[in-house]
């Protein structure tokens, strides 16, 4: 599969790659075809358990990127560093923490953001301007390029892309589907499932979804469907602090919320603490 690095959008700045000889990425992986022997319903853990090679596959992909794609990526970036507010994300409700990567877990659940206890653990975050009330809706925020995800540099959601046996789990305002929040390269707005993310084949990113209020600084997610509709995001945690993005927390709930799985039921805040601009 290849893939095509979209424009990085900067509010409403867009700009264009200026090496197309080096702007298609080998990403490996038909990574959901474990999926096809479960049983029953497929629960966020019952998928990135089944993931856990896959994502190492990707892992070691992304490393293998050539030097010069690399290069330019980091140069699409670079405005959003020159003009941004950094700071992390706090996560209240059923537990408290705060977003970051586990770098302690293995296989898929290092490749996805979760509840960590320790402000030292939480990943920077990049917001695009230094002004909250100048932010675009929604907006992209950039979380640390790492060796791991040089060419995923973007905090998105991810959901099933809906072109698989698993369309009934694609977020939506109407089922149970859910999502993740983890690393994706650049999508353009409102547009479905069209950025890569670090689970690789089957579960598509979109990278700009965020809002936030400038009152409180909680941020608020929407997801865009295959139709283009609007989904609304809640956040839910389930095992191991992983924090599951869905679009109808209702059905959610009634489909996973049970002794046999480990979810909360409650809905989460995600609130943006800035740390290197206090007037923002």
């Amino acid at each position: 599969m290849r893939f095509h690095v979209a424009p990085v959008i900067v509010g409403t700045a867009v700009l264009s790659n200026v090496a197309s000889a080096a702007t298609y990425i080998p990403i490996l992986s038909p990574l959901l075809s474990p999926l096809a022997p479960l049983l029953g319903a497929l629960t966020p853990s019952n998928l990135l358990n089944s993931l856990n090679s896959g994502a190492a596959q990707v892992t070691q992909s992304l490393l293998n990127t050539q030097s010069s794609v690399l290069a330019l990526e980091a140069a699409m970036l670079a405005p959003i560093f020159a003009n941004s507010t950094v700071g992390t994300i706090a996560v209240s409700g059923t537990s408290t923490g705060y977003l970051g990567l586990c770098t302690t877990c293995t296989g898929a659940y290092q490749a996805i953001y979760q509840i960590v206890s320790d402000v030292s653990q939480a990943t920077n975050i990049y917001v695009p301007n230094s002004r909250c009330l100048a932010l675009p809706s929604p907006f992209g925020m950039v979380g640390p390029l790492s060796d791991t995800y040089k060419m995923l540099p973007w905090v998105g959601l991810g959901s099933f892309d809906g072109k698989g046996d698993y369309y009934d789990y694609t977020l939506s305002t109407s089922t149970a589907g859910y999502g993740f929040i983890l690393p994706t390269n650049s999508s353009t707005a409102s547009t479905f499932a069209t950025a890569a993310t670090s689970l690789g084949t089957g579960i598509g990113g979109e990278s700009q979804v965020w809002s936030m209020n400038c009152v409180n600084h909680v941020l608020s997610a929407t997801w865009t469907a295959a139709d283009g509709s609007a989904v609304p995001v809640s956040f839910v945690e389930y095992s191991k602090g992983v924090i599951i993005p869905v679009g109808n927390l209702a059905t959610f709930n009634s489909k996973f919320q049970s002794s046999q799985y480990d979810v909360s039921g409650q809905a989460l805040t995600l609130t943006f603490q800035p740390t290197n601009n206090a007037l923002f």
